[in-house]
C-alpha cells in the first residue's frame, strides 16, 4: 500500500526491530475521539488539517488522528499530542466554501506516534502499529460477557446509540473488538474516552468499562422515566383537552337536536365574570355543574337554568356613574325629531328634575358624611375630657393616701404643755398636792384626772387666776384643764 512522501528527516530506520514504521498525514482531534472499528465524522477547520485530510484521499487514504492535549493550542507539536492515536480511513471528503472541509473517517488500529512534524503544509506523523495482545481465560469472558450486557441494558435505557452500533456489538465475539465499541458510548466524558483510548491493554479496558456502563445504565434509566413522566403529564392534558373538546361538540349537537339554539358563552365563564359574592358564586358554580349531568328531559332542568339565569341578570356590580347633560341631549333631540316642542320639553324636564334629584342627594350624602365626621369628632373630644377627669381625680386620690400613709407612720407627739409649768416632779410636787387636797384648779378630788377634762373651768370655780399667779402658778391660757394635765 503506498504512503505519502515523507518530509525531510523522517524516514524510518529500516533496522528497527518489530512492526513497521509508518509515515502518514495526521490531523490532531481538539475535542474528538475516534476509536478502532469506529465510523465519525469529521470537521477540519484548520488549513494544515484540510491539508492532511486532502493528501490523505489523495493517497492511500489512511490519516492518523491524534489527540491534543490542549484543544485551545492552534498549533500541534509531538509534546501536544497524546503518544497513542489511531489510523483511520477516509471515506468521504468535501471541501467547504469557509476553507473547512468534512470527512467520513473510520478507525482501524491503535498505532504509537514516534514523530511529529509541523514544518509543512500539512502535519506528518510517524507511527508505530500496535497490535492487540491475545487474551484468554474465564476472566476475560465474564468480563467481556459483562460489558456487553451493560450495553445492551445502555441501549435498552434509550441511549442515542446508532442501529449499526448496537448490531456491531451483539456481534462481536473478540474482546479487543467489544472493548472499542462499547469505548463509543456517547454519554462517557472526553477525558474517560481519552483514557480508553491510551490504554493498550485489553483486560484493563474490559475492567475501566464495566463502572463507566453501570453509571450511564443509571443515568440513562433514570433519564427514559423522567421523560415517561413528563410524556405521560402531556398526555394527560392532551387527552383531557381533546375530550372536552368532544363533549362541547357533543353538546351542540344535543341542544341543535332540541331546538334549544347554541349557547354562545359558557355559563361558568358568565358567572366568573358576573361579579358575585364568593359565597353566591360557589352556589351556582356548583349549580352550573350539576346541570351538566342532568338529563335534558329532566323538568329540573328548566328550573335549574331558570335560577342560574336569574342570578346571572341581577346587577351585582355598581353601575356606572350617570352623566347627564341637558343642552347636549337637546341638541340630540333637534337633530334626530323635527318639531315635537311640547315633547322635547317634557323630556328635558324630566332629564332636568333627575339630574336636581342626583346631585340633591350626592349634597345630603356629603353632609351626612360630614355630620358624621363632626359627631365623631365631638364624642372623641368628649372622651378625652372624661379621660382627663379621671387621670386627675385619681392622682388627687393618689396623692391624699400618699399624705395619709406619711401622717400614719411618723411618730406621735405629746400633747401640748404650759411653758410655765415645772419641768420635774420634784417642783411640781406642791401644786399637785394643793390639787388633791383642794380638788385642783375648778375640778373635783372625786373626779379621776382625766375626767376632769370635760368641765369646763369658770372663774367662780376655786381660786382667781390672781391667786393662782401669786401662788407662782401660771394662769391658763386655754379654755380647758389639759393645759395642766401633764403626762396626758
Amino acid at each position: 500500500m503506498p504512503d505519502v512522501e515523507p518530509s525531510a528527516g523522517a524516514e524510518p530506520d529500516p533496522a528497527a526491530s518489530g512492526p513497521t514504521s509508518l509515515t502518514l498525514p495526521a490531523v490532531p482531534l481538539r475535542d474528538n475521539v475516534v476509536f478502532p472499528s469506529q465510523l465519525a465524522p469529521l470537521a477540519a477547520g484548520r488549513p494544515r488539517s484540510v491539508a492532511a485530510l486532502e493528501a490523505a484521499v489523495n493517497g492511500d487514504g489512511r490519516v492518523v488522528l491524534a489527540i491534543q492535549r490542549d484543544a485551545e493550542r492552534d498549533d500541534a507539536s509531538i509534546e501536544d499530542v497524546h503518544a497513542i492515536a489511531v489510523i483511520a480511513h477516509v471515506g468521504a471528503f468535501r471541501r467547504l466554501p469557509g476553507g473547512g472541509a468534512h470527512a467520513l473517517v473510520e478507525g482501524k488500529e491503535r498505532v504509537r506516534i514516534d514523530a511529529f512534524d509541523a514544518s509543512g503544509d500539512a502535519w506528518i506523523a510517524t507511527v508505530t502499529p500496535l497490535p492487540p495482545d491475545p487474551v484468554e481465560g474465564t476472566e476475560v469472558d465474564a468480563l467481556f460477557g459483562s460489558v456487553r450486557s451493560l450495553f445492551a441494558e445502555y441501549v435498552n435505557a434509550g441511549a442515542q446509540v446508532g442501529a449499526d452500533t448496537a448490531v456491531a456489538m451483539a456481534r462481536a465475539s473478540q474482546p479487543e473488538l467489544i472493548a472499542d465499541i462499547a469505548s463509543t458510548c456517547p454519554d462517557f466524558g472526553f477525558d474517560d474516552r481519552v483514557a480508553l483510548l491510551q490504554e493498550t491493554d485489553t483486560l484493563l479496558r474490559l475492567r475501566k468499562l464495566i463502572p463507566l456502563l453501570a453509571r450511564e445504565v443509571e443515568v440513562a434509566q433514570l433519564r427514559s422515566k423522567i421523560h415517561e413522566d413528563v410524556q405521560k403529564t402531556i398526555n394527560n392534558s392532551q387527552r383531557e383537552h381533546i375530550l372536552r373538546e368532544q363533549l362541547r361538540a357533543i353538546r351542540k349537537e344535543l341542544s341543535e337536536l332540541d331546538d334549544a339554539g347554541e349557547d354562545d358563552e359558557d355559563l361558568s365563564a358568565r358567572v366568573e365574570k358576573a361579579g358575585m359574592p364568593d359565597n353566591v358564586k360557589q352556589r351556582v358554580l356548583k349549580e352550573v355543574h350539576r346541570l351538566e349531568q342532568i338529563p335534558s328531559a329532566s323538568p329540573e332542568m328548566g328550573m335549574v337554568r331558570t335560577w342560574v339565569d336569574w342570578l346571572l341578570d341581577l346587577p351585582w356590580i355598581d353601575p356606572p356613574a350617570e352623566t347627564l347633560d341637558i343642552e347636549r341631549a337637546a341638541a340630540i333631540l333637534d337633530e334626530d325629531h323635527y318639531g315635537l316642542t311640547k315633547v322635547k320639553d317634557r323630556v328635558l324636564e324630566w332629564l332636568a328634575v333627575r339630574d336636581r334629584i342626583r346631585v340633591k342627594g350626592i349634597a345630603e350624602e356629603a353632609a351626612a358624611e360630614t355630620a358624621t365626621a363632626d359627631a365623631e369628632a365631638g364624642a372623641a373630644v368628649e372622651a378625652a375630657r372624661v379621660a382627663a377627669e379621671s387621670a386627675h381625680e385619681s392622682s388627687s386620690e393618689t396623692a391624699n393616701s400618699r399624705a395619709d400613709t406619711a401622717s400614719e407612720s411618723a411618730p406621735a407627739q405629746s400633747e401640748p404643755v404650759d411653758p410655765g409649768e415645772p419641768e420635774n416632779a420634784e417642783t411640781n410636787a406642791p401644786h399637785v398636792a394643793s390639787q388633791e387636797a383642794g380638788g385642783g384648779a375648778g375640778g373635783s378630788a372625786d373626779l379621776p384626772p382625766r375626767a376632769a377634762q370635760d368641765v369646763p373651768r369658770t372663774p367662780s370655780d376655786g381660786e382667781s387666776d390672781g391667786a393662782a399667779e401669786r401662788r407662782g402658778v401660771p394662769a391658763p391660757t386655754g379654755p380647758g384643764p389639759d393645759l395642766f394635765m401633764p403626762g396626758c
